[in-house]
C-alpha cells in the first residue's frame, strides 16, 4: 500500500523513501547485468544503455502496460470517508443490504466522495515502479526483486556468469612486475583487502592517458570499473540511510546521500587515505592539478604522523569552500576500486558493504 501511495494523497505515509531505495536498487542491478553482459562495450556506451533502462519514460510505459494507474493512491484521503464514531463498527455486507435499499429511495449522492478517474504525471507512475521494487526488496530479498527486473524490464539481473579470460605466462609475470614495482601491497592493506585477481587492481588504477600498463593482457583503463561501482557505492549508501534511520524526510535523505557521493567527497576520501599515490596517469594538467592539491597539505612523514584520518579530511574538504579544484578522475578513482572489489569478492555486496561503512 506504502508503495502505490502518492504523496499528495497527503496520507500517514507514502511512497518516497521507497521509491529512493528501489530507484538505487535498480541502476545497481542493470549496471551489474551490462557491465558482465557487454564485456566489450565502454563507459558511456553502458550509461547510455542503462539510462534508457532506468528513465522515468521506461518506467512508465511498463507501468502501464501492467495497469498501475488504477492501484495508484494520488487523491487527498478524506477522513470522513474513513473515520468511524465510537462506539460504532462497519457493517457486514450481510447486513448492509436492507440499509442499502432504503438509502436507494433517498435523495443522497453517495458518490459524491468516489474517484473514478484521476490524473498522473508519467513521472508518478514511473516512481511507483521504483517503489513496487524497492518494497519487494525489503519483503521479500534481491532474488525476488531481481525476478520484478526481469520480468517487466526484460533485462537479466541476478546470477550472471562472469567470464575472467586466462592469462599466458608473460602476462601473469608483467601483472606481477607492475604489482611489486609500485608497490600495491601496501594499496591493499590501505584498503583492507587482498585482490585475488591483480589484472583487475591495476586496472581499477588505470587512468585513460596511461598507456604503460597495456602491456599485460586484459589490463584496461578504469572507466568500465567506475561506471560500476559508482552504481554499487550509491545502493550501498541509500540502503545503509534507510535502514539506519527511517524517520529520515525523503528530502534529507536526498540531499545526505548526495552530499555523500558527490564527486568532490570521494575525491577528498581518496587524498585523504593515500589512494592517489598509486594512480596511473599520464597528463600534465592532472598532475598539476593534484600536485595543487598536495599542496595544502604537507605530506612529509612528520605531517602523516601528525595530523589525523579526520583532520586531513577537514582539510581538504575546506579548501573546496576555498575554491581549490579538486580532479575529478580522483572521485572516479575511488569507485572504480570499489568496482574491482565488487567483481574480484565474487560480487558480493556485502563484502563492499563492510569495507566502506
Amino acid at each position: 500500500l506504502k508503495a502505490l501511495t502518492l504523496a499528495r494523497a497527503n496520507d500517514d505515509f507514502n511512497l518516497e523513501t521507497l521509491e529512493f531505495l528501489g530507484d538505487s536498487y535498480l541502476k545497481y542491478a542493470v549496471s551489474i547485468s551490462f557491465f558482465l553482459s557487454y564485456s566489450k562495450f565502454h563507459e558511456g556506451q553502458l550509461s547510455s544503455l542503462k539510462s534508457k533502462i532506468v528513465s522515468n519514460e521506461n518506467l512508465y510505459q511498463i507501468g502501464i502496460k501492467m495497469g498501475l494507474p488504477g492501484y495508484i493512491i494520488g487523491h487527498n484521503v478524506d477522513q470522513n470517508d474513513i473515520w468511524v464514531p465510537p462506539g460504532f463498527s462497519i457493517a457486514k455486507k450481510s447486513d448492509s443490504i436492507g440499509l442499502e435499499e432504503q438509502l436507494s429511495t433517498l435523495n443522497l449522492s453517495m458518490t459524491s466522495r468516489v474517484h473514478p478517474t484521476q490524473k498522473l504525471k508519467n513521472k508518478c507512475i514511473a516512481d511507483v515502479m521504483e517503489a513496487l521494487l524497492g518494497g519487494i526488496l525489503l519483503e521479500l530479498g534481491e532474488n525476488s526483486a531481481n525476478n520484478f527486473i526481469t520480468n517487466n524490464l526484460g533485462i537479466k539481473v541476478g546470477r550472471l556468469s562472469h567470464n575472467i579470460a586466462k592469462l599466458d605466462d608473460d602476462a601473469r609475470k608483467e601483472i606481477s612486475k607492475i604489482y611489486n614495482a609500485h608497490n600495491l601491497k601496501d594499496l591493499e592493506a590501505v584498503l583492507g583487502y587482498s585482490f585475488k585477481d591483480r589484472k583487475l587492481l591495476i586496472s581499477a588504477l588505470t587512468h585513460a592517458t596511461y598507456n604503460h600498463n597495456r602491456i599485460a593482457e586484459g589490463v584496461e583503463c578504469y572507466q568500465r570499473l567506475e561506471f560500476l561501482g559508482d552504481a554499487i557505492l550509491q545502493y550501498i549508501v541509500v540502503r545503509h540511510c534507510y535502514h539506519a534511520n527511517n524517520n529520515y524526510k525523503p528530502a534529507d535523505l536526498h540531499d545526505f546521500v548526495e552530499a555523500s557521493l558527490q564527486n568532490e567527497s570521494l575525491a577528498v576520501m581518496t587524498m585523504v587515505y593515500g589512494i592517489h599515490k598509486y594512480f596511473f596517469y599520464n597528463s600534465p594538467s592532472l598532475f598539476s592539478q593534484i600536485n595543487q592539491l598536495l599542496q595544502i597539505v604537507d605530506t612529509n612523514e612528520e605531517c602523516e604522523q601528525r595530523l589525523s584520518t579526520e583532520e586531513k579530511a577537514l582539510v581538504y574538504s575546506n579548501s573546496l569552500k576555498d575554491g581549490v579544484m579538486i580532479p575529478k578522475p580522483l572521485g572516479d578513482l575511488f569507485e572504480s576500486l570499489i568496482g574491482a572489489i565488487f567483481i574480484d569478492c565474487g560480487r558480493s555486496i556485502e563484502v563492499v558493504n563492510d569495507l566502506v561503512l
